[in-house]
C-alpha cells in the first residue's frame, strides 16, 4: 500500500480501490475518519505529503502513462505539474517543501529526476542508465 503520514502525525494519506479504481484517501488516525481526495483519473497513486502540509504530491495515470499532480488535503487546488513523454511516479518532497523528486520511466530508460514544486525546471539528476524507481531524500536537516 502506498502511504505516506501528514507531517502532523495526524492523518495519512493512502491509495485504495474501495470504491474501484485506485484513488487517493486521507485516514485521520484518531477518528478512524477516511475521506476520498481524489476524484478525477482512472488511477491515482504514490501519494506524498509535504513537509507543510499544505499539499499531497501523487501520480495519475493519464493515456497509458503517469504524470505528477498535487492536491490540498481538503482536494480542492488540484494541479497537473508535469507534461510529455514518459511514466513519472513516486514523487518525493524535498526536506524544505520547495522541490519534488520523481522517478520517470520513458521505454525503459529510467531516471530520477528533480523539479521545483510548482513543475518548473525538471531537469534529470540521475546517471544513464536503469536507476532506481523510489528517489528518497536523506541526510541530516
Amino acid at each position: 500500500m502506498d502511504s505516506s503520514w501528514s507531517p502532523d502525525g495526524r492523518e495519512i494519506a493512502f491509495v485504495s480501490d474501495r470504491r474501484g479504481n485506485p484513488h487517493v484517501f486521507i485516514l485521520g488516525v484518531r477518528s478512524g475518519e477516511v475521506r476520498r481526495l481524489t476524484a478525477a483519473g482512472k488511477y491515482n497513486a504514490t501519494p506524498a505529503w509535504s513537509p507543510k502540509g499544505d499539499l499531497i504530491a501523487f501520480s495519475r495515470q493519464e493515456q497509458g502513462r503517469f504524470e505528477i499532480y498535487t492536491i490540498r488535503p481538503d482536494g480542492s487546488g488540484e494541479r497537473r505539474l508535469t507534461f510529455g513523454p514518459g511514466s513519472k511516479e513516486h514523487p518525493r518532497w524535498s526536506p524544505d517543501g520547495r522541490f519534488l523528486a520523481y522517478s520517470l520511466d520513458d521505454g525503459g530508460n529510467k531516471a530520477i529526476y528533480l523539479m521545483r514544486d510548482d513543475g518548473s525546471g525538471a531537469r534529470r539528476i540521475s546517471p544513464t542508465g536503469e536507476n532506481s524507481q523510489h528517489p528518497a531524500w536523506s541526510g541530516p536537516w
